[in-house]
């Protein structure tokens, strides 16, 4: 071991090891990758998996939430169970949420589309706009169809 400086003695525990370069000091450390971890398999890892894969930067907590940073993508994920339930993804070109709910629950913004999938998928507001040029003279008729529909006066669609 070796110090650049002065180094207090206040360091040195039995169950602890410091390595202080002082406050003026730029530390990298450099390998094909590069992984912190603590006996719980709570990890960070930087650069290119020893099991093969992309490079990139990936943490983890001891449940198998975490995160993956590579080229031209984001994503995070909460596990439950060592299994990822709930993911949220950014590429250049989208943003999704996925939801590992049996039904494939998915949010996906994409050029200019938003895409849904569920087994129930509610749009809630004062006033809901469906279609490519929707106005209030294009109203939704609910209830009985004909001479007893009754006009919705928040949901418009276009023709």
């Amino acid at each position: 071991m070796g110090c650049v400086a002065k180094s207090p003695t206040v360091q040195f525990e039995l169950d602890r090891v410091v390595m202080d370069f002082g406050p003026n000091v730029h530390v990298v450390v450099r390998g094909r990758s590069v992984s912190m971890a603590d006996p719980d398999n709570r990890f960070i890892t930087v650069g290119t998996p020893r099991s093969g894969g992309a490079p990139g930067l990936t943490f983890q907590a001891a449940d198998g939430s975490g995160g993956v940073v590579q080229e031209g993508v984001v994503s995070w994920f909460a596990a439950k169970s060592g299994t990822a339930n709930t993911i949220l993804q950014f590429t250049p070109s989208a943003a999704e949420v996925r939801q590992a709910d049996g039904g494939g629950t998915m949010l996906k913004l994409s050029e200019g589309t938003c895409h849904t999938l569920g087994k129930v998928n509610k749009v809630q507001g004062a006033g809901v706009y469906l279609g490519a040029n929707p106005t209030e003279t294009n109203t939704v008729i609910y209830g009985q169809s004909g001479q007893t529909g009754v006009p919705s006066l928040s949901v418009f669609v276009s023709k």
